[in-house]
C-alpha cells in the first residue's frame, strides 16, 4: 500500500505540474504535450484548486524551492487530488482515463470502475482503500501509526534494568530477614531468596492488572526488615533455634502480611485514602529528598557490601583502600553519564548506558589481565547465592510445629509492622504520580495493595508494596505497560525456580551507578528544582524533612512532615491571610429599608457615623489578633466620631475557638469606646463556627427585645444597617425632631409610592392607582412562573409572597406587604425572569396588562409614573448592600 500510494502521489504530482505550466507540457518532461488537456479533463471544475490561494504553491514559484515544507504539502495531498478527480469525471462521463496495470493488486484493473464492472468487488474495494489511504494517512501533521510490537520493542532497555534491578536487591536484603545470630539455622538460608521472588512477583502481577501507573514496579517491603527480625527474636527467645522456632516465625510472617493487606483494603473500600490528600505537596516533596538520599546511600552499600552510617568512623572507613576503589568506580561512571546527558538529549541513553556497564567491565578486566576470580574476590561482584529446593519457603510452614503462644506474644509488633506498613503508600503513590505526572485514584491503589498482600500472607509470603524508587528508574529507562508488566511478573516467576545466580554474574559497579544516579535525580528534584517554587518556610521544611528521614528513617521523616505541614500553613495563615479585608464608613453604605425624604437626607450624612469592618476567610488563632489591633488603631483615629460599628462575617468560612475568644473581646473593646456593635453573621444558620459564639455575645445585651441595647447581631448586613440606621435616626429625632414626611394614617400603597415617587403630588398617585384592582391570593398560588409572558404587576397590601429561581437549588426572596411586583416585566415586555407563589394567604392591588395598555393611551403621565416606580426598585437593586460584598463598582447614576 505504501508504494501504491507514493505512485499515486508521483502521478499526480506531474499531473499538476502538467497543470500549471510545468516542462510536461513540452512532450520532453514528464507526460506527453496532451497531458494539459488530460489533467483539465480529469480534474474539472469541481476538483480543480483556487487559482490565488494555489497558484502561491506552484512549481514555478521562486518560494517552491526554499519552501520544501510547501513542496511536501503538495506531493501529500496529490493522492487525494487524484481521488477527487477520479470521482469529478465519473460524474461527467461514464468512460474515464485508466490508471496503468499495478501487479501488486493482482488482477490489473485499470480503475475502481473497471474492477467493479468485471464483478471484482473485492478489487475495487482494495483499490479504493490504496487511493483513501495513500493520501489520508499523509496529510500533514498525522503521525506515522506504529504497530505495537516497535512499541514493546522499544521497552526491552526498561524491562532489562528492572529485571536486573529486582535481582540485585534480591541477595542482599533476602538474606537480611532472619538475624545472623540465629545459628545453627534450621534450613538453607536461599529460602529468604524464595520468599522475596515470591512477594514481589505475585505484587507486580497484582500492580499490572489493578494499578494506574503503566510503570508499577512492586517489590517486597524491606523497610520491615527491623520489624521481621525482632518477631524472629521473640520466637527465638521462646522456642530456640530450631524448626518450631521457624515454623513459628515464618506464620507470624503471613499472618503479617494478611494484617497489612486487610488494612489496605479497608482504607481503599471506606474511601479512606483520600485522607492522603491532605498532606501538603511541599512535604512530599521533602519526602522525595529523602527517599533519593535514602537510595544514594543504597547504592554506596551495594556497591562496597558494606552498611553505611552517619558516623564518623564509618565513612572514615569508607575512604580507606579496601572500599574506596569499589564506590568511586560506580561514582566515575555516574559523573560520566551525566557528562553525556549534557551533550545529548536521547531518551534512550540512560537504560543504553546500564545495560552497557558489564560488557565493558569484562572488557577492562581482559585489557588488564585481571581475573575474575580475582575481583570477585575483590568484592567488585555479587555473591553466588547458594541453591534450594523451590518448595522450602512451603515445607517449613508447618502448622503442627508452629507455637500459637508465642504467635500471640507477637501481636504487639505485627500492629507496630501494620502501622509502619500503612505510612508507606502515601509517600509512594503521591510521589510517583508526582513524578511520572500520572493522575491515580488513591483508593484504587490502596484496594491493589490489600490484594496483593492478602494473596501473599494467605500463600505464606511477606508483606509489599508499590516501590517508587524502582518504578520511578524503570519509567525513566523507557519501562512500562501492562504486557511489559507481564513479562516482568513471569521473569520473576523463572528465577524464582531456578534461582537468582544470574546476579551474580553483574558488577557491583552497575547496581551502585544505577542506585546512586536515581538517588541523585531525586535528591535534586527535591532540594534543587524546588528552589523558587516555594517560599522560605515550605522550602525550609523540605530541607529539614530531607535531613532527617535521611538521618532517623522513614518514620521519624514523616512524623516531622506532618508537623511542618501544620507548622508551615499556620505560619503562612498568620503572614498572609488578612483577616480584615477592609473598614469603610457607611456613607455609601445604606439599607434596602424604605426610607422617607426627610430620613434619607439626614442617613446621608449620619451614615458617616458607622464603620462597617468586613473579616474575611478563616480565621483562627494566629491572625484574629488583627481585628482587635485594626479596630482599636479605627476608634483611636475616629476621636468620638463614631456611633456604630458593624462587623461583616459574610465572607469569613470558619472560625476556631480561640478566635471566638478574641470576637468577644472586640464587643468589649467596642463598648469601652462608647460605640454600639452590631455583629453579621452572614447566615441564618449562625457564625461559621462551632463554638456557642452567638450566645456568649447575647450575654453583653442588655434586654434582645430592647432596640437601643450597645450590641447586635443580624443574619445580613443589609439588615445590620438598618439596625445602625434606625438607632441614628431615633438620635436625630430626640435631639431635633423629626417629623415623618409620609403620613402613618394614607393606605400602605401611598406610602409605599410616594416613598419612591417624594415629589410627585398625591392625586397624580391616586389617579396611577385607580388602575389598581383588588385580588385575593391563597396560599400556595402561583401568581407567575418563570420565563413566561408579563400579564401585569402587582402591589402586595396583606400576605407574603415568595420569588424563586427553576435553575438553582435553594435561591429565594421574601416578598413583604407593601412591595410592588412585576413593574419591570410588565414596562419592559421581558419575560418573568423567577417564579412568584404565595406562601400565605393575602391580597394585593393589580395592574393587568390590557389595563396598562390603556392607562398608556389614556393617561400617558401615569404610565410614566409607573416607569418611574421601576427606575426607582432598579435603582434599589443596584446600590444594594450585597452587591458591595465581594467587590465595589462605582456606577456612573
Amino acid at each position: 500500500m505504501g508504494i501504491i500510494g507514493y505512485i499515486i502521489r508521483l502521478f499526480g504530482l506531474m499531473g499538476l505540474q502538467r497543470r500549471w505550466g510545468g516542462d510536461g507540457g513540452d512532450g520532453d518532461g514528464g507526460g506527453d504535450g496532451g497531458g494539459d488537456g488530460e489533467a483539465e479533463a480529469l480534474l474539472g471544475d469541481e476538483a480543480r484548486p483556487a487559482a490565488p490561494s494555489q497558484r502561491e504553491l506552484s512549481p514555478k514559484d521562486p518560494k517552491w524551492g526554499a519552501t520544501p515544507r510547501l513542496r511536501h504539502q503538495y506531493s501529500r495531498d496529490a493522492g487525494d487530488i487524484l481521488l477527487n478527480a477520479s470521482e469529478a469525471a465519473r460524474r461527467k462521463s461514464k468512460t474515464m482515463p485508466t490508471l496503468p496495470p499495478s501487479p501488486l493488486l493482482g488482477k490489473a484493473y485499470g480503475s475502481m470502475e473497471a474492477a467493479a464492472g468485471a464483478g471484482d468487488e473485492e478489487a475495487a474495494a482494495r483499490l479504493k482503500d490504496d487511493f483513501t489511504a495513500s493520501g489520508a494517512r499523509r496529510r500533514r501533521g498525522e503521525p506515522q501509526p506504529r504497530h505495537w510490537i516497535v512499541e514493546e520493542v522499544q521497552k526491552l532497555p526498561g524491562l532489562l534494568i528492572g529485571t536486573v534491578l529486582n535481582l540485585m536487591l534480591c541477595v542482599p536484603f533476602a538474606s537480611s530477614f532472619f538475624p545472623l545470630d540465629w545459628e545453627p539455622f534450621p534450613v538453607n538460608r536461599m529460602v529468604g531468596v524464595q520468599m522475596w521472588l515470591f512477594s514481589t512477583a505475585v505484587c507486580q502481577l497484582v500492580m499490572t492488572l489493578m494499578s494506574d501507573f503503566p510503570v508499577a514496579m512492586g517489590m517486597m517491603m524491606v523497610e520491615n526488615i527491623p520489624f521481621m527480625h525482632s518477631l524472629a527474636e521473640t520466637a527465638m527467645a521462646e522456642l530456640g533455634t530450631g524448626h518450631d522456632a521457624l515454623a513459628t516465625v515464618v506464620v507470624t510472617f503471613a499472618l503479617s502480611s494478611v494484617v497489612v493487606g486487610v488494612a489496605f483494603l479497608a482504607l481503599g473500600y471506606f474511601k479512606l485514602g483520600n485522607a492522603t490528600y491532605f498532606f501538603p505537596r511541599h512535604v512530599i516533596v521533602g519526602c522525595i529528598g529523602g527517599i533519593g538520599l535514602f537510595v544514594t546511600q543504597t547504592g554506596l552499600e551495594v556497591a562496597t557490601k558494606k552498611k553505611w552510617e552517619w558516623d564518623t568512623a564509618v565513612i572514615a572507613e569508607f575512604g580507606t583502600a579496601a572500599y574506596a576503589p569499589l564506590w568511586a568506580l560506580p561514582l566515575a561512571l555516574e559523573v560520566l553519564l551525566r557528562v553525556l546527558l549534557r551533550v545529548t538529549r536521547w531518551k534512550l541513553l540512560p537504560p543504553f548506558f546500564f545495560v552497557a556497564i558489564p560488557p565493558l567491565f569484562y572488557a577492562a578486566l581482559a585489557l588488564l589481565r585481571v581475573p575474575v576470580a580475582e575481583a570477585r574476590a575483590a568484592g567488585y561482584f555479587f555473591d553466588r547465592a547458594p541453591h534450594a529446593d523451590v518448595t522450602l519457603m512451603w515445607q517449613i510452614l508447618d502448622f503442627k510445629k508452629v507455637d500459637w503462644f508465642v504467635v500471640s506474644e507477637c501481636w504487639p509488633t505485627i500492629i507496630a509492622l501494620t502501622i509502619f506498613s500503612l505510612m508507606h503508600a502515601p509517600i509512594n503513590i503521591p510521589s510517583l504520580s508526582i513524578s511520572t505526572h500520572t493522575d491515580v485514584d488513591m483508593n484504587k491503589e490502596l484496594i491493589a495493595h490489600g490484594v496483593s498482600n492478602l494473596a501473599v500472607g494467605f500463600a505464606g509470603g511477606l508483606q509489599n508494596y508499590l516501590c517508587y524508587s524502582n518504578s520511578l528508574l524503570y519509567a525513566r529507562c523507557g519501562g512500562g505497560g501492562r504486557f511489559m508488566g507481564f513479562v516482568l511478573t513471569g521473569l520473576l516467576v523463572l528465577f524464582f525456580f531456578i534461582g537468582p545466580d544470574a546476579v551474580s554474574y553483574v558488577p557491583r559497579a552497575m547496581a551502585g551507578c544505577l542506585l546512586i544516579h536515581v538517588g541523585l535525580d531525586l535528591t535534586a528534584e527535591a532540594l534543587v528544582d524546588s528552589i523558587g517554587q516555594y517560599d522560605s518556610y515550605e522550602y525550609g521544611s523540605i530541607v529539614l524533612i530531607t535531613l532527617v528521614m535521611t538521618t532517623r528513617g522513614m518514620t521519624a521523616g514523616l512524623g516531622l512532615g506532618v508537623l511542618c505541614g501544620t507548622l508551615t500553613f499556620t505560619l503562612q495563615q498568620a503572614r498572609f491571610a488578612q483577616a480584615v479585608r477592609g473598614v469603610m464608613t457607611a456613607a455609601t453604605l445604606k439599607s434596602s429599608k424604605w426610607r422617607s425624604p426627610r430620613e434619607t437626607a439626614v442617613l446621608h450624612e449620619a451614615n458617616r457615623q458607622t464603620l462597617v469592618v468586613q473579616l474575611q476567610g478563616n480565621i483562627f488563632f494566629g491572625n484574629s489578633s488583627q481585628i482587635t489591633e485594626e479596630l482599636s488603631k479605627q476608634l483611636s483615629r475616629a476621636a468620638g466620631s463614631v456611633r456604630y460599628v458593624v462587623l461583616d462575617f459574610t465572607i469569613v468560612t470558619a472560625i476556631d475557638s480561640s478566635a471566638t475568644e478574641t470576637i468577644t473581646k472586640v464587643a468589649q473593646l467596642c463598648h469601652s469606646y462608647g460605640v454600639c456593635v452590631c455583629f453579621c453573621r452572614g447566615s441564618g444558620e449562625g457564625f461559621p463556627c462551632a463554638a456557642p459564639l452567638s450566645e456568649r455575645l447575647r450575654e453583653f445585651e442588655d434586654d434582645e427585645e430592647d432596640e437601643s441595647s450597645w450590641l447586635h447581631i443580624e443574619d445580613d448586613l443589609d439588615s445590620a444597617l438598618a439596625w445602625c440606621e434606625d438607632g441614628l435616626l431615633r438620635k436625630y429625632s430626640t435631639q431635633h425632631g423629626l417629623e415623618g414626611a409620609i403620613k402613618q394614617d394614607l393606605p400602605l400603597e401611598f406610602r409605599q409610592i410616594q416613598a419612591i415617587l417624594s415629589d410627585v403630588p398625591m392625586p397624580k398617585i391616586a389617579v396611577l392607582l385607580s388602575y389598581f384592582k383588588g385580588r385575593d391570593i391563597r396560599a400556595g398560588e402561583t401568581l407567575w412562573v418563570q420565563g413566561s409572558v408579563p400579564d401585569g404587576c402587582g402591589i402586595l397590601l396583606k400576605g407574603h409572597l415568595v420569588s424563586r429561581l427553576e435553575e438553582e437549588a435553594g435561591t429565594t426572596e421574601g416578598v413583604f406587604p407593601g412591595a410592588m411586583v412585576g413593574e419591570f416585566g410588565l414596562v419592559n415586555n421581558r419575560l418573568r425572569g423567577s417564579t412568584l407563589e404565595s406562601s400565605q394567604d393575602g391580597k394585593m392591588l393589580w395592574l393587568s396588562k390590557d389595563d396598562y395598555t390603556v392607562m398608556r393611551k389614556k393617561q400617558g403621565e401615569s404610565a410614566l409614573l409607573l416607569s418611574r416606580i421601576c427606575i426607582g426598585y432598579l435603582e434599589r437593586r443596584v446600590t444594594h448592600v450585597s452587591n458591595r460584598i465581594w467587590e465595589s463598582r462605582c456606577l456612573p447614576i
